[in-house]
């Protein structure tokens, strides 16, 4: 079978395996929360066709950040209705949620929305807070089914094996006390493992 589910201590492990990702843009595992897998060889994604996530300005969508408090994540995606719905999520709970440009829940200060490129695509940029979990996950959606997950994991340090393959280069700061400098990641979520996938 390609799917199957172990339960482990602190929930439960998924394992996919596929013969080849040759023909796969995407796996979604659906439930509570959303998780998501792209597969872009040489870190170059697809255009995002009408109404789907836009994933570069969301890189990298696995990080690890323990002794920090906060994450800041962007999100971006085509839009071609008027009154598409967006939501956004942190793992459980739902933070924003828009009609089109018009927000019905979440605060006005944090949920803003702007619009780019003639108003074909629509971005967000907000700073997401440590909670009292050990991980979060951000989820990026519409009411047409297009979603991204960005995984933060408050309790361990590095970067995420794919965040090495990929060639654009992001900056960020190392959070003390781990070190005091900054060092160059190469970022993004790639699977170039053509045989079998698990994923988390």
């Amino acid at each position: 079978r390609p799917c199957s589910i172990t339960a482990v201590p602190d929930g439960f492990l998924t394992e996919i395996q596929l013969p080849s990702v040759r023909s796969h843009k995407q796996i979604l595992v659906s439930g509570q929360v959303w998780h998501t897998t792209f597969f872009a060889p040489n870190c170059t994604f697809p255009k995002a066709l009408e109404d789907e996530v836009i994933p570069e300005p969301s890189l990298p969508l696995s990080r690890f950040f323990k002794g920090r408090n906060e994450v800041n994540i962007t999100f971006a995606m085509t839009v071609s209705m008027d009154d598409l719905p967006i939501q956004i999520w942190d793992t459980r709970e739902m933070v924003c949620e828009w009609n089109g440009p018009d927000l019905i829940n979440g605060d006005s200060n944090f949920c803003k929305l702007t619009f780019r490129n003639q108003d074909t695509e629509v971005w967000f940029n907000g700073i997401f807070h440590k909670g009292d979990r050990n991980n979060n996950t951000y989820q990026w959606m519409n009411g047409l089914g297009s979603v991204l997950s960005v995984s933060v994991d408050w309790t361990q340090t590095g970067e995420a094996p794919e965040n090495f393959v990929c060639f654009a280069q992001h900056i960020i700061d190392c959070p003390a006390p781990d070190c005091a400098m900054k060092f160059s990641v190469f970022s993004g979520l790639l699977f170039l493992i053509l045989e079998h996938l698990i994923y988390y």
